[in-house]
């Protein structure tokens, strides 16, 4: 969200990693955020300062952080409680410091695969409409005998300009419907469900979202949470709702004394193959280390398939803006030659 307070990644990297290192060192909790409140990230110097002042007057971590729950995702706030409610804060704010240095890491090449077919399709649309402006000067700026290009009607500047923004309308118009089902009509399962089925962006989509699960389920799992919390923290973190939407059910199978394994199965996400290695790291009790492994594996993966999006979504946009070239060009071609032929008869 634009107007957001929630704090950005590398704040909040920045934040866990000092907390780790002056904790660790022996540092009080309260001098470790009078730090932040001086040399930590400049959006949260304000917060670090309150909570310093919270917890001189007697206030605990968690009570601090909850009067500022908005510059904080809740994973972040209940990590935090955690650690303190376990003597683990340096371990926890450690661990913290992996996850979103690993979030991050994802959105910064998620960013740099997207960026050229972006650029391919704004100059490829420029070109479309620089187009329709150039064969409008050509007769004399009389754009109802100027030819159309792409056949549609769109002529000179004013063609230019409705195709231009008739592009941006549709992509408006796409976020504007995800946004009144996802948060009008509380259809966020149903339509994040949809795009996890979609080709190329689906398979994408899904394996951040398994990254993400496995990084916060061994974090998780290495603390004193209880397994409600673990698979409620686990599945929001995906930041899917189609994951979310199962929690009740899963949570409810684990209290009915099922393995993760089986618990996990009721939701049609988890690929059958992660379920079989965590039904393997319960029977070993090495749960936690085996999804540090497959943390490290769908990082990998998410890298490979944001390539083969970004292939996908090139050769998409290529071919778009081929095909209205090739019909502005037979369209120009077929004007010319009946203009020959009406000249030599």
């Amino acid at each position: 969200m634009i107007f957001s307070k929630r704090a950005s990644y590398p704040s909040l990297i920045g934040w866990s990693r000092t907390i780790k290192h002056t904790l660790g060192a022996g540092v009080g909790i309260e001098r470790a955020f009078r730090i932040l409140a001086t040399k930590g990230p400049n959006e949260l110097r304000a917060v670090a300062s309150h909570i310093a002042d919270d917890i001189h007057a007697g206030d605990s971590l968690e009570d601090g952080m909850a009067k500022y729950s908005e510059y904080f995702p809740p994973l972040f706030r209940d990590m935090a409680t955690v650690g303190e409610r376990s003597g683990q804060l340096p371990e926890m704010f450690g661990e913290l410091e992996k996850y979103y240095t690993l979030q991050l890491s994802l959105w910064r090449e998620f960013l740099t695969q997207i960026i050229w077919p972006v650029m391919s399709f704004v100059i490829g649309s420029l070109v479309i409409a620089g187009l329709m402006i150039i064969l409008s000067w050509i007769n004399q700026g009389d754009e109802s005998k100027a030819i159309d290009p792409i056949g549609f009607g769109l002529r000179g500047v004013s063609g230019a300009l409705i195709f231009l923004f008739s592009e941006v309308g549709f992509f408006v118009g796409l976020y504007l419907l995800y946004r009144l089902f996802t948060r009008v009509l509380n259809k966020g399962a149903a339509v994040q469900a949809m795009i996890l089925g979609l080709p190329a962006i689906g398979p994408c989509v899904h394996t951040i979202a398994m990254c993400r699960f496995c990084m916060t389920f061994r974090i998780t799992l290495d603390s004193s949470m209880s397994y409600d919390e673990v698979v409620r923290l686990s599945l929001a973190s995906t930041g899917s709702e189609a994951f979310r939407s199962y929690d009740t059910k899963i949570i409810s199978m684990l209290k009915n004394g099922r393995e993760y394994r089986e618990a996990l199965a009721v939701c049609p996400f988890f690929p059958y193959e992660f379920l079989e290695i965590v039904a393997v790291g319960e029977v070993s009790g090495q749960l936690p280390e085996i999804m540090i492994r497959q943390t490290e594996h769908y990082r990998e993966e998410s890298s490979r398939k944001m390539k083969l999006l970004t292939k996908a979504s090139s050769i998409g946009v290529y071919l778009f803006v081929c095909m209205l070239l090739i019909i502005a060009i037979f369209k120009i071609a077929s004007i010319y030659l009946n203009a020959l032929g009406g000249i030599g008869g």
